[in-house]
């Protein structure tokens, strides 16, 4: 028997150094997908990777779970039993819950956030594009969905929703009192970049730069804010006069690096703050060793967000109800939808006997007209339906108030189906 399950880790479970190393992006995404979606024992997967999460949703019996286990202690270098002290392992209804309010912007570093679903949504159609999701996950997908808009329409979780962009300009604000004279650089040309880029433009710098590794995209962001563009090879050039720098690209290793900045902090006659968003990092984590630098991650920009939470906690709550609901709804749906066919066989055996009965009675009552027969057949078949009535409602009523396999189970061993 297969079941719904989810193996993950997030900002609230792992620190960023184990997020990275199980962060799946580009090359190392499509290994990952082809190869766990080819194990015999994965019905179907869907592979989520994003700058806080990696989470697995897969359909499989219990040997899947242990494949994906080996396959992340393999890709991050740590024993299982290690391993499993910042994972998540979800199965069934508690699987799904967890899905919707991931894509509801429950479960996010900012919570409210509208990236994720985006996100969510992607993993799931690249999965179906490639097959390895099926007709159970289209219709997990078809729910998850309805209950992140319910939670839009239905509660302000997204009201003034802050996303990690917005969280890097109101840390730079804590280290300059005025941003008028600031230059900003932004390392990337993604969403990301674009988001800081616009936030920091409303907060007033004086310039926003863009280095990327493509030029064509570098300055195709730059002339959004009327910037300069670079390459990721001029990137000294760039940062020197910089007041402010964030980065976030897909690279596997540092791109600014301790040896850059050494080079450009002695010039420099005032403090350095840098923003890294990119899960893997893209600043190396010993700049800090220099004076008036001043270094912060993504994990790092829980403290804000943490904040942020506590104005939003009834906002929480009535969007944290819309899914308990929305799980229940699914629940019920599941429990009935195995009802079809059991109460098909109910009334097919019913109508045998009946036929059965009336086929003796009119064996041994040859006198009886065809009016007669009709008559009885007519009452015979109120008697079924009625005795048939109150097992079918009670059936319906218990199913979806607990696991419909013991139930249907009972029922049918009672009526010898």
């Amino acid at each position: 028997m297969s079941f719904f399950s989810i193996i993950g880790l997030n900002h609230k479970t792992a620190p960023v150094d184990l997020r990275e190393k199980l962060a799946f992006a580009g090359e190392k995404y499509e290994q990952a997908i082809t190869q766990l979606s080819n194990e015999s024992d994965i019905e179907e997967l869907v592979l989520l990777s994003t700058c806080n999460r990696t989470e697995f949703l897969y359909r499989s019996d219990h040997n899947g779970k242990d494949k994906i286990l080996d396959f992340l202690s393999k890709t991050g270098s740590t024993p299982v039993n290690e391993l499993k002290d910042f994972l998540y392992i979800l199965d069934e209804f508690e699987a799904l819950q967890h899905l919707f309010r991931v894509a509801s912007g429950l479960n996010s570093l900012v919570i409210g956030e509208t990236q994720i679903l985006g996100q969510v949504k992607t993993a799931f159609e690249d999965a179906m594009d490639r097959k390895s999701s099926g007709n159970n996950f289209l219709q997990i997908y078809q729910q998850m969905l309805q209950c992140a808009k319910a939670v839009r329409r239905g509660t302000e979780i997204g009201k003034g929703s802050l996303s990690v962009s917005f969280i890097a300009v109101q840390l730079a604000k804590n280290i300059f009192s005025s941003f008028h004279d600031k230059k900003v650089l932004l390392i990337g040309a993604g969403e990301m970049c674009e988001l800081a880029g616009v936030h920091f433009n409303e907060a007033g710098v004086q310039s926003i730069n863009v280095a990327n590794r493509s030029i064509d995209n570098a300055k195709k962001l730059a002339d959004k804010f009327g910037g300069k563009s670079y390459l990721l090879t001029e990137l000294e050039e760039a940062a020197k006069d910089s007041d402010i720098i964030l980065a976030s690209t897909g690279s596997p290793d540092f791109v600014l690096t301790k040896e850059l900045v050494g080079k450009i902090t002695p010039k420099r006659t005032h403090p350095l703050f840098l923003i890294d968003i990119a899960v893997p990092r893209d600043i190396d984590p010993k700049v800090e060793e220099f004076n008036d630098v001043f270094l912060y991650n993504i994990d790092a920009l829980n403290k804000i967000a943490q904040e942020n939470q506590q104005a939003r906690n009834h906002a929480v709550k009535k969007a944290d109800d819309i899914v308990l609901n929305k799980i229940e709804d699914y629940k019920k749906g599941q429990y009935t939808a195995n009802l079809g066919p059991v109460i098909t066989s109910l009334k097919k055996r019913s109508e045998e006997i009946k036929q059965e009965e009336l086929a003796k009675l009119w064996r041994k009552n040859a006198h009886f007209t065809d009016e007669d027969k009709k008559v009885i057949e007519r009452c015979l078949s109120l008697v079924v339906n009625k005795i048939q009535h109150d097992p079918i409602i009670s059936l319906r009523e218990n199913v979806q108030k607990e696991q419909s396999s013991r139930i249907i189970t009972v029922f049918k061993d009672f009526f010898n189906l």
